[in-house]
């Protein structure tokens, strides 16, 4: 079944298809487990309990690839790693990964929830597959079914393991449909802003108010921030959650995890909705939250190794709060016109005229 030169059932990807799902639908259109399968084909047999998706095994695409009769560069592209330079700048497959939800197990079952589902998506698919983007905590809805998306079952709540299931649209855990969960209608603001998102990433570039990024990551750089910033637990993210859930609306609470990545849907699509409020008309509704919230550049910040161009721009415009000092040419200036006008220059002369604005 598994011999000669493609796989009796060798299907090519799905629209935006995820390279787990695509493994999953290969096995299970030849007839096998997707132990039994892996085995076979990767000598692997316990593969898809790994995140595949994030960290690809070597030699894997290149088998899909030539058994499936798929192009190498297709295959790339159901990995996580092909987000490189649209998502972010550099893909790193071990460790934190910007954007990436985590999906940890212990004993080979999932105890991180890290794989999102639509349950009207996979209802609707003439083959149900799960998508690359449900993977990513940019997604907290369906853009196409406007609901808030799920990351666990609706009859026991264990986490979504297809690999372990019979079929990619049932629980691996107690066999029950995914299909049948209850859908909550998503936020309007938070559902364009992830049409608006899923366009940036698909053409790779952006434009915020006036600025133009011409690498999407560098716009997705400062998305994560300020949704960083709103999901964070110190009080000047409740601070300026409050200023836009009273001026715009919105949630005012969110959750006790502040990780985006490690956020479920319903908390991630709070913060997605107070996102998509404080970026309309960029940077003036951002800057007068802020202000009115008190956060300052450092608490927007929150110790940022690499801040994004133009978030440090409108920081340093609008909200620097460093001291003013004079030029020696303004300090001589107004030391003349002390003597001119008779004044001895001392310390508490020149702090009055000029800090206090008391030249004439």
């Amino acid at each position: 079944m598994l011999s000669g030169r493609y796989w009796l059932y060798h299907p090519k990807p799905q629209q935006d298809e995820s390279l787990y799902s695509w493994v999953l639908r290969t096995a299970q259109g030849n007839g096998l487990r997707s132990y039994s399968f892996c085995q076979l084909a990767f000598q692997r047999g316990r593969l898809l309990g790994q995140d595949i998706d994030r960290s690809v095994p070597e030699g894997m695409l290149a088998v899909m690839a030539s058994k499936t009769a798929t192009p190498y560069r297709r295959a790339f592209e159901t990995t996580l790693a092909s987000y490189e330079g649209w998502l972010v700048e550099k893909w790193q497959p071990l460790g934190r990964t910007k954007w990436v939800l985590h999906s940890g197990s212990r004993h080979r079952i999932r105890r991180v929830h890290g794989f999102q589902f639509c349950p009207l998506c996979l209802r609707e698919d003439a083959t149900p597959y799960l998508r690359r983007t449900w993977r990513l905590a940019l997604w907290s809805c369906c853009p196409r079914h406007g609901c808030i998306m799920h990351d666990a079952c609706p009859h026991c709540g264990a986490a979504l393991m297809a690999h372990r299931a019979e079929a990619i649209e049932r629980c691996g855990a107690c066999d029950g449909t995914l299909t049948s969960a209850l859908t909550l209608q998503a936020d309007f603001g938070a559902l364009v802003l992830q049409q608006r998102t899923s366009a940036i990433l698909a053409r790779g570039w952006a434009m915020l108010g006036d600025a133009t990024f011409v690498r999407s990551h560098l716009y997705f750089d400062l998305l994560h921030q300020v949704m960083r910033l709103l999901a964070s637990r110190r009080a000047a993210g409740g601070r300026l959650r409050s200023v836009i859930a009273t001026t715009w609306g919105g949630p005012s609470e969110v959750s006790e995890e502040s990780e985006l990545e490690r956020m479920g849907p319903i908390p991630r699509h709070a913060v997605a909705a107070l996102t998509s409020r404080l970026l309309e008309g960029w940077p003036w509704r951002f800057v007068g939250a802020c202000l009115e919230a008190g956060v300052t550049r450092s608490r927007v910040l929150m110790d940022l190794k690499e801040v994004p161009y133009e978030l440090d721009r409108t920081l340093r415009q609008f909200m620097d709060r460093k001291s003013y000092e004079p030029s020696d040419g303004e300090v001589a200036a107004v030391v003349a016109y002390l003597r001119r006008n008779g004044i001895r220059p001392s310390t508490r002369s020149l702090h009055r005229y000029v800090w206090g604005g008391g030249v004439p």
